[in-house]
């Protein structure tokens, strides 16, 4: 017997070293540290910004814009 809760919120994040189907390991897991709540909405768009070339180029960063509310 198993009990699952699912809470409505997601966690996102841009990683490398990645395959499809394949497990991933705790040290690529780990950088998937942004949670986003979803409590109380019916619709959000997910927006990443950041990343790019170069040494002035900003870490990737996610954000919930245009959030209708239930």
């Amino acid at each position: 017997m198993a009990a699952f809760q699912f809470l409505p919120t997601i966690w996102i994040g841009a990683v490398s070293q990645v395959t499809q189907g394949q497990v991933m390991n705790s040290a690529i897991v780990e950088q998937v540290n942004t949670e986003l709540s979803l409590l109380g909405m019916s619709s959000a768009d997910i927006v990443m910004t950041g990343g790019g070339p170069g040494k002035n180029s900003q870490p990737f960063a996610f954000t919930l814009q245009n959030v209708s509310w239930a």
